[in-house]
């Protein structure tokens, strides 16, 4: 029995690549390889109608991807490539220098350090106070 047997089974190439006798037994091993057969005949359509449902929605997708509309400025781009070389420890320093500098524009523009002392205590509430005050100015919310 050295011969490999042939099992038919759903398609034409459905064998067993071992012989019976290199089997040893009390092991649960599968021998048998699908060669070719169509995905169909083995994995039929579980939901009928889905395979019609795809091939409706995939013209509606096209191949050419949309680009995406931005008013960036060459001097834009160029910093948001030097950004992305940073790594993060650089990136929250730098970050942290943004925040920073806007403190002082505030402070520049008039807020007074006894205001943002009593109502800012971190970097994060200063730069978010001299921003405010900012806005108050430029909407001569002052003047009134």
């Amino acid at each position: 029995m050295s011969e490999k047997p042939t099992i038919l089974g759903i398609g034409e190439n459905f064998e067993m690549n071992v012989s019976r006798s290199d089997i040893q037994p009390g092991t649960l091993t599968c021998v048998e390889s699908l060669q070719r057969i169509p995905s169909p005949i083995l994995f039929p359509e579980n939901v009928p109608g889905a395979g019609k449902h795809n091939t409706e929605h995939d013209g509606m997708c096209t191949s050419k991807q949309k680009s995406f509309r931005t008013d960036l400025s060459p001097d834009d781009v160029k910093l948001v490539n030097e950004l992305g070389r940073l790594t993060p420890d650089q990136l929250a320093e730098y970050i942290k220098n943004v925040q920073n500098t806007a403190y002082t524009l505030g402070i520049d523009e008039g807020i007074s350090p006894l205001i943002s002392r009593y109502f800012a205590k971190t970097p994060q509430q200063k730069c978010i106070l001299a921003r405010q005050f900012s806005r108050g100015k430029m909407l001569q919310i002052f003047s009134r």
